[in-house]
């Protein structure tokens, strides 16, 4: 983060600590406004690119029609005029990081689809599922997901739009991230940040999958087919669908609990 001394005008660069929660009635409620947080920065950053492609933004001191650049203000931002497809654009997001693609394709129509890796998403309130109605891909993690996370998949909007699910056997949540690249083998697997399949092989897998999903997208056609001949493929550590099992009994009931904490008046980090 970074923060202009009002005396100075020095720009200094301030630290965001790690916010650590732990099994207490506050959490759904901090991290539901971290998630409305993260929406309303992917968003932002899609107006920035507009405004890039506009040719509006620019370094500070040549005071631009659109946003401010601070850091990076001797790079001719100007070559990027009229280069941008902002008509195509999607939003992807791992962990808790899917929910808040899901929740910001459901906010703004901007974004065209989304792509969930392995995604967290207790912090959606349940209102907005409802609103879910661009394509989402769900790439999700055989030994990482659970019933009660399942559920809450479930209730993506499906009659709106295509809401695809794969499943990779044999990776970690981790493997969806860069940590899994810089400590390949025996070493990545110790660490927890590698399963038993490559990681050059998943990250094939699932971005030959992510391409596919987003350019059907962009071209307003359906993706299953095209997706699931990808997946095919990689069919010894990629299945269509999930392999938890879930029960009858509804999530709604959890979902309205934890929902409680929103109507609590108290200083929240984020």
């Amino acid at each position: 983060m970074l923060e202009t001394d009002p005396i100075s005008g020095k720009i200094n660069e301030i630290p965001i600590k790690m916010l650590m929660l732990g099994d207490d009635e506050r959490e759904f409620k901090k991290r539901n406004q971290q998630n409305h947080k993260r929406v309303t920065e992917c968003i932002r950053a899609l107006h920035v690119l507009e405004e890039i492609n506009l040719g509006q933004c620019g370094p500070i001191d040549k005071k631009p029609k659109g946003s401010k650049i601070i850091v990076g203000q001797n790079f001719d931002w100007q070559q990027f005029k009229n280069r941008l497809d902002i008509s195509k654009a999607g939003v992807i997001g791992h962990s808790m990081g899917a929910a808040t693609a899901v929740a910001a394709s459901a906010f703004s129509t901007d974004f065209q689809c989304a792509v969930a890796l392995d995604g967290w998403f207790y912090p959606i309130e349940h209102e907005l599922y409802s609103q879910t109605s661009q394509p989402a891909l769900l790439l999700n993690v055989h030994d990482w997901q659970w019933p009660e996370n399942m559920k809450r998949i479930y209730k993506l909007d499906k009659e709106s739009s295509e809401k695809l699910m794969f499943t990779f056997k044999n990776i970690v949540h981790q493997s969806f991230s860069d940590f899994t690249y810089l400590m390949p083998g025996y070493l990545g697997r110790k660490f927890g940040v590698q399963g038993d399949i490559s990681p050059f092989n998943a990250g094939e897998a699932y971005m030959e999958l992510t391409v596919t999903f987003l350019r059907k997208c962009f071209a307003n056609e359906p993706a299953l087919e095209a997706v699931r001949e990808v997946a095919n493929r990689y069919s010894d550590f990629v299945m269509e669908g999930t392999n938890v099992k879930v029960d009858d009994e509804p999530v709604e009931k959890e979902m309205y609990r934890v929902e409680e904490q929103l109507d609590n008046v108290d200083e929240i980090g984020v």
